[in-house]
């Protein structure tokens, strides 16, 4: 008798279990931060006529390149002669995982290169004044030690 009532109570047991298993609740965390694990770039559009999207090139750095359109009388960063540049640059980003908490993100550029580019980290734009290559660097706000960087090259076509 006493055999058959530990055998009942095992079975009951382990019966409960795969009860409690098939219609129990998934578990649900609260309060939980999803952080950004990182920040892709895959693409930079153009903005000027027939532009489009770049892709990034074969090389290390995945480095963007475009053919600078010169001017004769020269490119400033004046806000007139920004407006007529063709050689405009906006970065396309995307920030890993989609549903990260905080998404946002500051673009920077080296001062070195205010010699021939123009950047406006509001628009995500990089305007070139002549040829070169830049470098911007986007930092994650939401997650430390989050950053990637960007390479773009203006150069003169070679068939000019």
């Amino acid at each position: 008798m006493k055999k058959t009532i530990v055998v009942i109570i095992l079975v009951v047991y382990i019966a409960s279990i795969a009860v409690v298993n098939f219609f129990g609740l998934e578990i649900k965390q609260f309060d939980q931060v999803h952080y950004v694990n990182s920040i892709l770039c895959d693409s930079v559009t153009l903005r000027r006529e027939n532009g489009g999207e770049l892709s990034p090139g074969t090389d290390i750095y995945r480095t963007f390149t475009f053919e600078f359109i010169p001017s004769e009388e020269g490119y400033t960063a004046d806000p007139e002669s920004l407006a007529y540049n063709p050689n405009a640059v906006e970065i396309n980003y995307r920030v890993v995982p989609d549903f990260a908490d905080n998404k946002e993100v500051r673009l920077s550029m080296d001062p070195q290169y205010e010699t021939f580019a123009y950047f406006d980290a509001s628009k995500k734009t990089v305007v070139f004044l002549d040829t070169g290559m830049v470098c911007i660097k986007i930092d994650s706000l939401g997650s430390a030690n989050v950053s990637t960087f960007v390479y773009i090259r203006a150069r003169i076509s070679n068939a000019q």
